[in-house]
């Protein structure tokens, strides 16, 4: 797609979570939603999305909802034209054009999550807490877990006294708590962003359209001249000697309409060129966050990803250290 630039499509993928997260939420009948990095953060369900495309004339996005077993709940692609007059009407041209888009696919996601039984969500659970646990203990935690290709299936559970359970358990919250505060970031991110992306749909619109417009311009101005200059060709052959005025007069009128159709296209180019640096100029990074655990402190830095690894990281050095003390970090 000549419109998508990657730029705008990385500003998009943390926006478009956020409003995901929002929609969820504003349906009041799902417990935590947060925005993570990837899909090794410690959840029991999983919604990962695709932008397809997005100009705002329209959005179209592919949705997937995954369980912590793996098994596929929803793996649908939706899509939404924008009417001209949101961009004209005074009450709605202020307002983010795809909103009523992410909660169609809220409510659409929920009536699948309501469909689950309770004893399933009790397994899913119960599974997500021992992939968990497997990321820094596989020896102790695998084995309670059955895995065929991407799917995973219970075979039993630790005793709810074991020391690493507990010590794992205690961990899952402490990355729980990081990844709540990473929310803060995302929204922070969302709102500054806000009256830079609406303006952006707003103009994206407008130049696709334009850039349509013109685009027919050109080639029906192309074809236009083609046939003159074709007339001119074929008139002159069977001209007499001392006749041509109007075969010249033919030609010139089909080099000024290829001339024309010449400017329209680099008008064409002029308008895909301004939406994608609207788009280029749409990016953010989290600042360096320090997080203790315990007796222990570490500065993260980067974007969100890159702060959740190192905060993976720094967690797995905990974990080791409590198995042996000796090591230090």
């Amino acid at each position: 797609n000549k419109e998508t630039f990657s730029e705008l499509r990385n500003f998009e993928s943390r926006r478009f979570a956020v409003k995901l997260k929002l929609a969820l939420e504003n349906t009041d009948k799902v417990g935590a939603v947060r925005v993570t990095p990837n899909t090794s953060v410690s959840g029991e369900i999983y919604i990962i999305g695709k932008i397809q495309e997005s100009n705002g004339q329209k959005i179209k996005v592919s949705i997937k909802v995954v369980d912590a077993t793996g098994k596929k709940i929803m793996d649908k692609s939706f899509s939404k034209k924008i009417k001209a007059n949101h961009y004209s009407n005074i009450r709605t041209k202020t307002q983010d054009a795809y909103n009523k888009f992410f909660d169609d696919i809220a409510k659409k996601i929920v009536i699948k999550l309501e469909k689950l039984k309770p004893e399933t969500v009790l397994r899913i659970t119960r599974i997500n807490d021992l992939r968990f646990g497997a990321e820094f203990s596989p020896e102790s935690f695998r084995p309670y877990l059955k895995k065929k290709k991407n799917n995973y299936d219970l075979i039993g559970l630790p005793s709810d006294n074991d020391p690493m359970w507990e010590r794992v358990k205690s961990i899952k919250v402490r990355e729980q708590i990081f990844i709540d505060s990473l929310q803060n970031h995302y929204d922070k991110f969302v709102n500054s962003s806000n009256q830079s992306y609406i303006l952006w749909q707003g103009q994206s619109y407008n130049e696709i359209v334009a850039a349509k417009q013109a685009r027919n311009k050109a080639i029906g101005r192309g074809v236009l001249g083609v046939l003159s200059i074709a007339a001119a060709v074929a008139s002159a052959s069977s001209a007499q000697d001392n006749d041509y005025t109007n075969e010249v007069a033919i030609a010139t009128l089909g080099g000024k309409l290829l001339e024309d159709a010449a400017k329209f296209k680099a008008e064409a180019k002029m308008h895909r060129d301004s939406i994608k640096e609207l788009g280029e100029s749409l990016d953010a990074e989290l600042a360096p966050n320090v997080v203790e655990f315990e007796t222990k402190t570490v500065e993260l830095t980067g974007n969100a990803k890159q702060q959740f690894l190192e905060w993976r990281k720094f967690l797995k050095k905990i974990y080791e250290l409590e198995k042996t003390p000796d090591i230090q970090l």
